[in-house]
């Protein structure tokens, strides 16, 4: 059983942003999960986080609609730092700018799903990968 670093809070779903954005607290809440991860701003840049990549990443999970969307391990881990680096990047990343108000998921969560976007009713839909 996982438990809840970040609660209830809106989502945008975003295709033109790269990683899942979130509030500072939640972000730090879940790196404090995974072993040897470090606050990287003055490294990689402001809200990033790295971790040992051969560490073990917690469960990653978006409830939207009541339906539980899982992020694969290998979609929370951005990459090595640089090349031959023993720490990767993560791809969940802080920023301060959008406070607690809500989170953004980008391509790092969308590659985990087909995802459909339905402009005709203002909603959006997730279907499994085959």
């Amino acid at each position: 059983g996982g438990s809840s670093v970040v609660g209830t809070t809106s989502a945008i779903v975003d295709s033109g942003t790269t990683l899942v954005i979130g509030s500072t607290a939640g972000v730090k809440a879940f790196y404090k999960k995974i072993p040897g991860s470090k606050d990287a701003s003055s490294t990689v840049g402001a809200g990033f986080y790295t971790f040992p990549c051969s560490a073990t990443i917690p469960s990653v999970s978006f409830t939207i609609g009541g339906k539980n969307l899982p992020m694969s391990a290998s979609s929370v881990n951005f990459g090595p730092v640089s090349e031959g680096s023993s720490d990767c990047v993560g791809s969940i990343v802080a920023d301060s700018s959008i406070g607690s108000q809500f989170w953004i998921l980008g391509d790092a969560f969308m590659r985990n799903y087909y995802t459909i976007f339905d402009y005709d009713n203002s909603q959006v839909g997730f279907a499994s990968l085959k």
